[in-house]
């Protein structure tokens, strides 16, 4: 950041004096955040982990698989449905991409056997029926998702306190500092605001589950 240091250098005011430190300080502060943002989705990741149960995780994927399974095969019955009343003119493609998605239907059900298969051998007389809804992997990640953001939260919280308190050591006749500093609280609140809000969506979320 050799143009902001250049700033301060060049300063001739207390003004512009404390509006260069703001925008050094802020950068190193942002750079400061990014990194403990990478650290607490590593943290998040390995929490994450704590929840599943091992001896689950056969029907788990089982149900993943099915699930994609599933889906594949309807994605192919409406593309079949679609050719049944496509114009003339529409039919090659749609049968194109009918080809394509039996291509993929077919790898889904292989990788569906093989999953049955293993769930059927590391968890005999279980099916996915038998877990708590809340054990799932919707549920599991909802959570996750829950947890992400009360930590995000409590991170932008100790941001807004540690700009409050640059503001706060700052001299008489340092007003652009000071505006900019509360121009970035003022951010960070309504970040923290938009993102409590998405917190009591998934909270809603999980408790319909």
């Amino acid at each position: 950041m050799p143009w902001r240091g250049n700033r301060l250098t060049g300063a001739e005011t207390v003004d512009q004096e404390w509006a260069a430190r703001w925008e050094i300080w802020n950068a190193e502060q942002t750079t400061r955040e990014m990194e403990n943002a990478v650290r607490r989705n590593e943290e998040l990741m390995a929490w994450g982990k704590t929840l599943q149960k091992t001896e689950d995780l056969p029907l788990r994927e089982f149900e993943a698989v099915r699930s994609d399974f599933e889906w594949e095969q309807r994605k192919l019955e409406q593309l079949k449905q679609d050719l049944e009343v496509a114009e003339a003119v529409s039919q090659p493609e749609i049968q194109k991409r009918i080809r394509y998605a039996e291509q993929r239907t077919t790898i889904h059900q292989k990788a569906y056997m093989a999953s049955q298969h293993d769930a059927e051998r590391l968890c005999p007389g279980r099916s996915p029926s038998c877990l708590n809804p809340r054990d799932s992997v919707r549920a599991l990640e909802i959570t996750m998702r829950i947890e992400g953001i009360t930590r995000e939260l409590g991170s932008c919280e100790h941001e807004v306190e540690e700009r409050k308190a640059w503001i706060a050591q700052l001299p008489e006749g340092a007003d652009e500092a000071r505006r900019l500093a509360q121009i970035a609280i003022d951010d960070k609140e309504r970040e923290m605001a938009l993102t409590t809000r998405s917190k009591a969506f998934w909270v809603a979320d999980l408790d319909r589950i």
